[in-house]
């Protein structure tokens, strides 16, 4: 995965929340583990990875290399009610990753429980969706089809 983009607004060590359509709240006592990017990028990463080995168990000859974009353009919740993730992703050949490659946009939104464990299991499921649409598009190229991007 060559790069995870987040808004400047939410990339930072306290969760951040949103308290109506005109205002945020940063919950300076709730801190992410990592940076918040890097908790995406790697989140990401793993839900490929499960997806692909039981999607082609076994599968590692000839499989061709790609390097994933990813611009998650929102990241936000609001507590008891939903998380949601907007990214746009695309999925490029690594011999040539600044050629065309379709560009993809998902969003996740996730119906979540009170307090920040809700959040939080609610934007995991939200990263497994955009994870999920990327996962289809490697296949698709690794097959060499013709991907369309998933309804979202």
């Amino acid at each position: 995965m060559r790069s995870v983009r987040i808004p400047l607004e939410v990339d930072r060590p306290e969760l951040v929340i949103r308290q109506s359509n005109e205002q945020v709240a940063v919950l300076g006592n709730d801190l992410w583990i990592a940076p918040l990017r890097d908790e995406v990028r790697n989140a990401l990463l793993n839900d490929i990875r499960v997806n692909l080995r039981q999607a082609q168990p076994g599968r590692t000859a000839g499989i061709k290399r790609y390097v994933v974009f990813v611009d998650v353009s929102r990241f936000e919740s609001a507590p008891a009610n939903y998380a949601l993730i907007q990214a746009q992703w695309r999925v490029a050949a690594l011999a040539a990753p600044k050629s065309e490659a379709q560009s993809c946009t998902t969003t996740a939104q996730v119906n979540i429980g009170g307090g920040v464990s809700g959040m939080v299991l609610g934007y995991q499921e939200a990263i497994s969706r955009v994870a999920s649409g990327i996962t289809g598009k490697l296949l698709s190229a690794a097959d060499g089809g013709d991907y369309q991007c998933p309804d979202q």
